[in-house]
């Protein structure tokens, strides 16, 4: 399983980018959300993903 962290200011393409990961990429996993740069990078800091798409 890749761990996936999504880091953007607008909700509306967080929560596209999930569904869509979900949906298509089954092998990958949300494992986090940030809603900004520095909420991003303490997710990262704390979760381990393998991915943070930018």
């Amino acid at each position: 399983m890749v761990k996936v962290i999504l880091v953007d200011d607008e909700k509306g393409i967080l929560d596209g980018l999930q569904i869509l990961i979900e949906c298509y990429i089954p092998e990958c996993k949300v494992i986090g959300v940030a809603h900004s740069g520095l909420e991003g990078v303490k997710l990262i800091q704390e979760r381990k993903p393998d991915i943070v798409p930018l």
